[in-house]
């Protein structure tokens, strides 16, 4: 009697699929997994810059209220500044500022820090404009008989309303002015630090350790290539040794693609380090506008021209006007200002 045999997968048939189901594993814990593929980082960076300057702007405005205390600040920031003062920095111009002027900057904050409002323009290279747009919201808020407006208008000298005689006018309050362009410079840098900090990172430059390198690059995965880079290194080694035609023709293609995905991550990661370029760039370029010379004043003439208020009298106001008004009506613009330092009130 005959013996029928029955041919079975062998193992010899199974490999070329299980060898192309390993290699493509492979290459996927290489690249990252799917978010590497599915991931924005250019936008995902710009909306990262435009949601920590909102949120540091709001964190400032909290602390002039008293409504955030030094426990409340994120772990070792208030030792950090305890221990590195920085003698260029407004807050404490605007830390000292009257109760109502803190009122009305943590009503301008709900303005500016929103939605990325005053960042987004920033980064368009319209700050200077989108703050006056913030300003003016905030005055515009006030009505002459709420609360708002009487704060605003603190120094103001009312006059009656006679029959046949202008209309009663206030007095613009300029500390309101000072002072935000304070908050809004110290958020400024601190919006800018973080992102040269991370671009630090990416350059192997920071001293913030292993840790933050490996957060970084968990959270974006092209960042990192030695994985592929050890993988391919397996793949040329093993191409050097088989005779299988079958699992030469997929280490080939394995060791192509991988060497495709080294490219495509060091393109991205080079985009990366551009694009945070870019924002240090952009936040320094407003920094050099708000903090020039006469720029505050300059902002605080078009503002009270804007709400219809007068002067500030000399012996009020320290110095009053401070030339200002030749900036014009409109937005200042940054070499329209006086060369001298504002005349704000005395602190």
């Amino acid at each position: 009697m005959s013996r029928i045999q029955i041919r079975r997968p062998g193992a010899e048939e199974l490999r070329p699929r299980e060898r192309q189901e390993t290699l493509r594993r492979e290459m996927a814990w290489a690249a990252g997994t799917e978010q590497f593929q599915h991931r924005d980082p250019l936008y995902h960076v710009t909306e990262s810059f435009q949601q920590t300057f909102d949120a540091m702007g709001r964190r400032h405005a909290a602390r002039l209220g008293g409504e955030m205390n030094e426990e409340d600040l994120p772990r070792g920031e208030a030792q950090a500044q305890e221990q590195m003062p920085d003698d260029t920095s407004s807050r404490a111009f605007y830390e000292r500022d009257t109760p109502e002027n803190q009122a009305m900057l943590r009503r301008f904050s709900e303005t500016a820090f929103q939605r990325g409002t005053l960042s987004g323009a920033v980064l368009r290279g319209t700050g200077q404009m989108m703050l006056f747009s913030c300003l003016k919201k905030t005055v515009g808020q006030s009505q002459p008989d709420k609360w708002q407006q009487r704060k605003l208008f603190e120094k103001a000298s009312p006059m009656r309303n006679v029959p046949g005689h202008s209309p009663d006018k206030v007095v613009f309050n300029r500390g309101f002015t000072d002072s935000a362009v304070g908050l809004v410079v110290d958020t400024l840098r601190d919006a800018r630090r973080t992102v040269e900090d991370m671009r630090d990172l990416v350059l192997g430059k920071s001293e913030m350790g292993q840790a933050g390198a490996d957060t970084l690059r968990t959270m974006y995965p092209f960042l990192d290539d030695r994985r592929e880079r050890e993988l391919l290194e397996q793949y040329q080694q093993r191409l050097r040794k088989t005779e299988d035609t079958q699992e030469k023709a997929a280490l080939q293609n394995a060791a192509a693609r991988m060497e495709a995905l080294i490219g495509k991550k060091g393109q991205m990661k080079q985009e990366f380090i551009n694009k945070l370029r870019f924002l240090s760039d952009r936040a320094t370029e407003a920094l050099e506008v708000f903090e020039a010379p006469g720029f505050a004043g300059a902002l605080d003439q078009a503002l009270r021209e804007a709400a219809g208020a007068e002067e500030p009298p000399p012996d009020e106001g320290g110095n009053g006007a401070d030339g200002a008004a030749d900036a014009g009506a409109g937005v200042p613009e940054p070499g329209g200002a006086e060369q001298g330092a504002p005349g704000g009130p005395d602190t």
